[in-house]
């Protein structure tokens, strides 16, 4: 069969550039080959979501001749090391990248990279910056412990910075409610009505319908300046200040009582 002569040089030209990368492929993988062999893998594995940063940081760690090109005996060497440190434990990096991974598998945890290095410094015992079974292990039995405790302390109530850390993770899985430390203080102060400095379920409920029936008749100059700043926090083209919001506040509470009416929110709109 005869042919032409763009069909020769288009085969002669796969057939020299698979003779290419079937050498190179002996040699070794480039880290692109490298990032995009483990990024193909990745997709067929759900339990493993790596980022690009994270395949080319291991790359320059198994490159240890440093010459861009990771030989077979190069990856055996690093998956031997590795395996030898993991025995011994987990480095600092190595502890928050693999909770980094497990979180991208796990929308209902989204922990920062300073919480987890301050977790790993927790419970890295000993100082040594590897963190070891045996102290992962006493983590786990000093955390259930914690919790057990922490759940008969919810039973009687919550202290400030346990109401604030449960809002605060709440808020993570709720874009459009984004409080700030200082109102969550603020709001647990509100409801701590006997100022013991826990906040039980009857203070918690009797705060909420406090806060409902206040609402009922209008909202007070902190509610109202609050309440437009979460608004704004979640608005990028408005960004008004506080003194800005009371001002406005006063413009609106004709009657001078401190209390904004629906009616007056509604008059001041009318008039804008």
């Amino acid at each position: 069969m005869k042919m032409n002569k763009t069909a020769a040089i288009f085969m002669s030209g796969l057939f020299v550039w698979t003779i290419d990368v079937s050498a190179q492929g002996e040699e070794g993988l480039t880290r692109d080959q490298y990032v995009r062999q483990r990024m193909q893998w990745a997709r067929n594995n759900p339990r493993w979501n790596p980022t690009r940063e994270e395949l080319e940081a291991r790359f320059d760690e198994l490159d240890t001749d440093g010459d861009g090109i990771l030989t077979e005996e190069e990856m055996e060497a690093g998956r031997a090391a590795r395996d030898a440190q993991r025995a011994e434990g987990l480095t600092k990096q190595q502890y928050v990248r693999q909770r980094m991974q497990w979180a991208r598998n796990n929308p209902r945890w989204n922990p920062t990279r300073e919480e987890l290095e301050a977790r790993f410094d927790e419970l890295d015992t000993d100082g040594d910056g590897i963190l070891t079974e045996a102290e992962l292990e006493a983590g786990r039995a000093g955390r259930t412990g914690r919790q057990e405790g922490q759940q008969r302390s919810q039973a009687e109530g919550l202290t400030k910075e346990q109401y604030v850390r449960q809002r605060i993770q709440w808020a993570r899985n709720n874009p459009r409610w984004n409080p700030t430390r200082e109102e969550l203080e603020a709001r647990f102060d509100e409801y701590d009505a006997d100022g013991d400095g826990i906040v039980t379920e009857e203070e918690l409920e009797a705060g909420r319908a406090a806060r409902e029936a206040q609402q009922e008749r209008g909202l007070t100059k902190q509610q109202y300046v609050r309440q437009r700043l979460q608004w704004a926090r979640n608005n990028p083209r408005w960004n008004p200040t506080r003194e800005e919001l009371e001002a406005r506040f006063d413009e609106l509470d004709t009657d001078g009582d401190g209390i904004l009416t629906d009616e007056e929110l509604e008059a001041g709109r009318q008039n804008q």
